[in-house]
C-alpha cells in the first residue's frame, strides 16, 4: 500500500508540474510571452485610481480590468478583433469621470501596445464620431467595426494644431499623440502637465478645449473666448490655443492644502468639528469650531475667507461634520480657471473632490496666490447667491394629452396635441433672502449671456417653500413694487434657454410655442449655446427696501462654472430611471399615493455603473391655491431609494404656510411631479422629472 501511496503522490506531483508548465506556456491567463496586450494610463491630470477599464472589440466582445493606484492598467487582447474601444470610468467626488480611446489595430502576438485613456483621447473619439459630438457612438460595435483609421489620424492632426503652442511651451513634440505616449500620472512630467492645463468638454458644438493657464480678468463675460477653441469633426481649420500666462508650477500651488486637508479628513467627522449654538447677537444659528488637524489647515485664509456672505467655519464646518464622510481622502485639485485682479493678484477657480468607500463630495472653491503661498479664500460675495446650469428631462405621464383652446389664435386650436415630453436647458439663479445681508432685499436683476437684453428679475414669492430663494418676476428688467412684501406667485428661479421634445408623444405643429405657452421665464426663441462662453459671467443688481426701489444698493458678479447644453443633447445624457414605486405617485388611480402627502418613499435604477449617482430626490405638487414639495439629499454612494417627510414651509415673507401637505391631484385637476437629481463631472445638474398634469379629456 505504501508503494501505491508513493505512486499516487508521484502521479499527483507529475500532474501538478505538467499543469504548472502548461500555465506558464500559455501565459497563466494573460501574462505570458505569446499574449497580446494593451497597457497604459487612465488619467485626467491625476490618476484614475481603481477605475474600471472596459474594452470592446469590433465583434462586440468585451474584457474588463481595473486600474492600479497610479492609474495604470494592462489588458490581454489576444483573440480579439480591432478596432478597439477603451473606456475608463471611475467615481470622483460626487460624480463619475468617463473617458474613451480608440485603438485601430491589434498588437502583434507577444507584444504590448500603449493605449492611454484621458480627456485628450476622449476628444479624438468625439471628433471622429459621425456628428463630431457623440463619443458614445462607438459603443455600437457596428459603428466601431467601420471606423476609418485615416479619420482618426486627421483628428489627431487637428488636435495637435489646436495644442501647438501649449505643446511647445510644455516641452512636448508638436506631433504628440496622447494615445500612444508612455507616461506616469504623477505630476512630474510634461504629459501630465498638459492634462492639468487643457480642459476638455463635449457638446453639440463639438469638442471644446480650454487652456486653464491663460489668466483672464475677474470681470466681464466673454473674456475666456481667447483661451478656448472648439473642434467639430476632423476637417475644420483651427487657430491654436494661446500660450499660457500662468506658470505650470502654480498647478501644484495647493499641494500643502491637500496634505493638511487629508490629515483633517483622517479624523472621524465628530472629531473634525464641534458644533454649538450661535451667540444671541450673531446672525448665525450655530457656531462651528475646527478641532485637531482641522484647526491646523493653514492654507485656509481664516481671517479673509468668505463664501456667499458666510465665514470659513460656516462653510467648511458643515462640510467636514455632515457632508464629507469618514475615511475620506482629498484628491489632487483641478484648476479650472485662473484670473487676474485689478491689483495684479492671481486667483483661481478650483475643483476639490474627495473620495471614500461610501461616496465622495465635490466643491468648487476660490484660491488666491499670496506671498505665503496659495490660500483658499472663498468667492468673497456678500450675498448667498449663484448661478448654475440645469438640464431637465420632463416625462409627461398625464392621463390625457393637452388640448389647445378652440378660441385661441393657434394653428392647432381645438386639437389635442398629445403629451409634452421635454428636454429643457436652463440657467438657475439662486438668491437666498434669509442668508447674510438678504433680509432687506426685495428683488435682484441679473444680466448676462443667454438672458434678455434688459435682464431678468427675481423677487419674493407668496408660494409655500420659497423662503430661501427669490423667484421669477420679469424678463424685461422691470422691478416689482417695493412696497409689496410679496411680488409674485412663481416657484421658479430658472431661465429656460432651449427645449425639445422626445419619445414622439407630441402631435402638434409648433412644439416650442406650445411648451412655452404663457410662461415668461422661457426664452421667446431657443438660445444659441455658442453665444454663451465658457465660465460666463453674470452681473447682479440688488434692490433693498432701505436703499430705494429703483437704485441698486449693491452690485456683484458670479461665474457659471458649467456651460449649458442644447436641449437636443438630452438623449445622450446619463439619466437615472424612476422605478414603479416612484411612478405610482403620478397615477390618479393609485388613491393612496395620489392623495395629499406628508411623507413618501420611492426608488430608482442606474442602468450602467458609469452613470452619476443620484444626489437628491423629491416630490412636488400644486393646485389652484397651494404649492408644496419635499426633498432630501442622498448621502451615500450606492443608495437607490429615499424616504421623504414634509417639514415646515414658509413663503418669501417668512410666513409659515398653513397647508402642510403636498396637494392631491386627479386625472383632470392639479399637478404632481416626482424626480431625482444627478450631477455630471463637468458640473451640469441633471433634473429627471416625471409629472402628471390634470387635463380635460376633450
Amino acid at each position: 500500500m505504501s508503494g501505491n501511496r508513493s505512486a499516487s503522490k508521484l502521479l499527483y506531483f507529475s500532474l501538478s508540474t505538467l499543469m504548472l508548465a502548461a500555465l506558464v506556456a500559455c501565459g497563466g491567463g494573460g501574462g505570458g510571452s505569446n499574449s497580446s496586450q494593451l497597457s497604459g494610463v487612465a488619467a485626467y491630470g491625476a490618476p484614475m485610481q481603481g477605475a474600471s477599464i472596459t474594452l470592446t472589440d469590433a465583434n462586440g466582445q468585451s474584457r474588463t480590468t481595473n486600474t492600479s493606484a497610479d492609474g495604470s492598467y494592462t489588458l490581454d487582447v489576444t483573440g480579439l478583433t480591432a478596432p478597439f474601444l477603451l473606456k475608463a470610468s471611475g467615481a470622483t467626488g460626487d460624480s463619475v469621470k468617463e473617458y474613451a480611446a480608440l485603438v485601430t489595430s491589434a498588437p502583434t502576438e507577444g507584444k504590448t501596445v500603449v493605449a492611454n485613456v484621458t480627456p485628450l483621447t476622449h476628444a479624438l473619439v468625439t471628433m471622429v464620431s459621425s456628428d463630431g459630438a457623440s463619443p458614445n457612438e462607438f459603443t455600437d460595435s457596428s459603428k466601431l467595426k467601420t471606423l476609418d483609421a485615416s479619420k482618426l489620424s486627421a483628428a489627431l492632426v487637428n488636435l495637435q494644431a489646436a495644442l501647438k503652442n501649449v505643446l511647445v511651451e510644455t516641452g512636448l513634440s508638436e506631433k504628440f499623440d496622447p494615445l500612444t505616449v508612455r507616461f506616469k500620472a504623477d505630476r512630474t512630467n510634461p504629459e501630465d502637465t498638459l492634462l492639468d492645463t487643457i480642459k476638455v468638454s463635449v457638446s453639440e458644438q463639438g469638442v471644446t478645449l480650454h487652456n486653464a493657464r491663460v489668466s483672464v480678468n475677474d470681470t466681464g463675460s466673454a473674456n475666456t473666448d481667447a483661451a478656448t477653441v472648439t473642434i467639430k469633426g476632423t476637417s475644420n481649420t483651427l487657430r491654436p490655443l494661446p500660450r499660457s500666462t500662468v506658470q505650470a508650477e502654480d498647478l501644484k500651488g495647493l499641494d500643502t492644502f491637500v496634505a493638511q486637508a487629508n490629515a483633517c479628513l483622517a479624523l472621524a467627522p465628530s472629531d473634525r468639528v464641534s458644533k454649538g449654538p450661535g451667540a444671541a447677537v450673531s446672525a448665525f444659528a450655530n457656531t462651528y469650531t475646527f478641532q485637531g488637524a482641522c484647526a491646523e489647515v493653514t492654507s485656509f485664509d481664516k481671517d479673509s475667507y468668505k463664501t456667499n456672505g458666510y465665514p470659513l467655519t460656516h462653510i467648511w464646518g458643515p462640510r467636514l461634520l455632515n457632508q464629507i464622510p469618514a475615511n475620506s481622502k482629498l484628491l489632487p485639485p483641478e484648476f479650472l480657471l485662473f484670473e487676474s485682479t485689478r491689483d495684479q493678484q492671481t486667483k483661481a477657480l478650483v475643483k476639490l473632490s474627495s473620495t471614500s468607500p461610501t461616496g465622495g463630495r465635490t466643491f468648487v472653491e476660490h484660491a488666491v496666490k499670496t506671498d505665503a503661498g496659495w490660500k483658499i479664500v472663498g468667492n468673497q460675495l456678500n450675498y448667498d447667491a449663484g448661478v448654475s446650469a440645469l438640464f431637465y428631462r420632463h416625462k409627461d405621464l398625464s392621463t390625457y394629452g393637452r388640448t389647445i383652446l378652440s378660441a385661441s389664435n393657434d394653428p392647432d386650436a381645438g386639437k389635442n396635441i398629445g403629451k409634452l415630453d421635454v428636454f429643457s436647458s436652463t440657467l438657475s439663479f439662486a438668491f437666498n433672502p434669509t442668508g447674510p445681508n438678504g433680509h432687506d432685499v426685495f428683488a435682484v436683476r441679473i444680466k448676462g449671456p443667454g438672458l434678455p437684453p434688459n435682464g431678468i428679475v427675481l423677487a419674493r414669492s407668496s408660494t409655500c417653500g420659497t423662503d430661501k430663494f427669490l423667484t421669477f418676476y420679469s424678463n424685461n428688467g422691470e422691478l416689482p413694487d417695493a412696497n409689496s412684501k410679496l411680488q409674485t406667485r412663481s416657484t421658479s428661479k430658472t431661465w429656460v434657454l432651449d427645449a425639445s421634445t422626445f419619445d414622439n408623444a407630441y402631435k402638434g405643429s409648433d412644439f416650442y410655442k406650445h411648451w412655452r405657452g404663457s410662461s415668461t421665464n422661457i426664452s421667446e426663441e431657443p438660445v444659441r449655446m455658442n453665444e454663451i462662453p465658457e465660465f460666463a459671467t453674470y452681473s447682479w443688481e440688488v434692490f433693498t427696501l432701505s436703499g430705494g426701489s429703483t437704485v441698486a444698493a449693491a452690485k456683484f458678479t458670479t461665474r457659471n462654472v458649467t456651460r449649458p447644453l442644447a436641449a437636443s443633447e438630452g438623449q445622450k445624457l446619463p439619466w437615472a430611471v424612476l422605478n414603479r414605486d416612484a411612478l405610482d405617485y403620478l397615477d390618479p388611480a393609485h388613491l393612496s399615493k395620489s392623495d395629499s402627502l406628508s411623507s413618501a418613499s420611492f426608488s430608482w435604477t442606474l442602468p450602467t455603473a458609469s452613470m452619476p449617482e443620484v444626489i437628491s430626490a423629491g416630490i412636488y405638487g400644486r393646485n389652484h391655491t397651494d404649492a408644496v414639495g419635499m426633498g432630501l439629499g442622498i448621502g451615500n454612494r450606492g443608495n437607490t431609494s429615499v424616504k421623504l417627510s414634509l417639514s415646515t414651509q414658509y413663503n418669501g415673507a417668512g410666513v409659515t404656510c398653513s397647508y402642510a401637505k403636498v396637494p392631491s391631484f386627479t386625472a383632470t385637476m392639479g399637478y404632481r411631479e416626482v424626480g431625482v437629481q444627478q450631477k455630471t463631472d463637468l458640473g451640469l445638474i441633471l433634473q429627471n422629472l416625471s409629472y402628471h398634469e390634470g387635463r380635460s379629456p376633450n
